[in-house]
């Protein structure tokens, strides 16, 4: 994808094309072949420059994380962060959970270390006034994004509205969401921000969205098994890092917004709009979630596994009895 300058005011085609297009700006590097699991080398992770990933940018920039143990690889969307991983160019990967499960599915042995972020109203179905509940999309013409993201939307839509797609006329997108309002008379879209924001501007209500599935959407920052062990002080300071980071928002969001506002490359001003809808879980949060049984993210998990099998994603639901550890999460944050 070759998104340019982005804004909260212009249409993204991704998700996760959250780009930062100044090459000098962060922690950048172009993949140079495959990389050895070196202890004396920092740790590489993947990463977009997404909402959810933008506190490890901040936390390398305002030196919370060293560059002796994290070297980010800037990559363009989730598909390129995941293929990295397949071919070992990076030790880990900011992702979702979906990307997690096909990773899995592809024969990766991973641990999920840090929850990121937690979807809760960031992706959204919008609908004219006239669409009241999700029952009301009977015979609708609704708009999908062609990704296993779009998938799990529908399916749990489609579920809380006690309907089958047999009910309902999917229309597969493309990235570009308020093109796609506009080109293909449709009755109803399933989109996220900021696009949501933008839909709204055009009339569009909010009728449902992922705060009615709790949990559901989730990204993570995922490793190869192997360098639990090899980069397991580099692991501690890289969570930790991300943690003061989040600190530095919540403590001074004013002048961390314009810090974000740089990564993100958009207006400081709309920095606090852009992470509406998305709950950004601290360490005791984090604990919770990924210790002994971390049963919610398990669910998660396989929730989102089934929709794949369904969809013929994946070949099976992978094991995930071992897939979340708390080993890195600091305690006294």
């Amino acid at each position: 994808m070759n998104e340019k300058n982005l804004s909260i005011r212009t249409p993204i085609r991704s998700r996760r094309d959250f780009l930062q297009i100044s090459a000098g700006l962060l922690l950048t590097s172009a993949f140079a072949g495959l990389f050895s699991c070196d202890p004396g080398k920092p740790l590489k992770v993947a990463a977009q420059v997404w909402l959810g990933y933008a506190f490890l940018y901040l936390g390398c920039a305002q030196g919370l994380i060293s560059d002796t143990s994290l070297e980010l690889i800037k990559t363009e969307n989730l598909g390129d962060s995941a293929s990295a991983l397949i071919k070992g160019e990076v030790d880990g990967a900011a992702l979702t959970l979906d990307e997690v499960v096909h990773l899995l599915d592809q024969g990766l042995s991973l641990k999920v270390v840090l929850v990121l972020d937690i979807s809760a109203g960031a992706d959204v179905v919008m609908v004219p006034r006239e669409i009241k509940t999700p029952a009301d999309l009977q015979g609708k013409r609704i708009g999908v994004e062609s990704s296993s993201l779009g998938n799990i939307m529908l399916s749990k839509l489609l579920k809380a509205s006690q309907l089958t797609r047999d009910h309902i006329d999917v229309v597969l997108m493309g990235f570009d969401h308020i093109k796609a309002w506009d080109e293909n008379k449709l009755d109803a879209i399933i989109t996220y921000e900021p696009n949501a924001h933008l839909l709204e501007q055009k009339g569009l209500l909010r009728m449902w969205d992922s705060r009615n599935i709790p949990g559901a959407i989730v990204d993570v920052l995922a490793v190869r098994s192997d360098v639990v062990t090899s980069h397991a002080s580099a692991l501690t300071e890289i969570v930790t890092g991300h943690f003061k980071a989040l600190g530095l928002w919540r403590k001074n969001p004013i002048d961390t917004m314009y810090l974000l506002g740089k990564i993100l490359q958009i207006p400081p001003e709309e920095v606090k709009t852009a992470f509406m809808g998305l709950d950004l879980p601290d360490a005791s949060f984090n604990r919770h979630y990924l210790s002994p049984p971390a049963a919610e993210l398990k669910t998660a998990a396989a929730d989102t596994a089934q929709i794949m099998m369904h969809d013929k994603l994946i070949r099976q639901v992978p094991d995930f009895a071992s897939l979340f550890i708390a080993d890195f999460i600091p305690g006294n944050l």
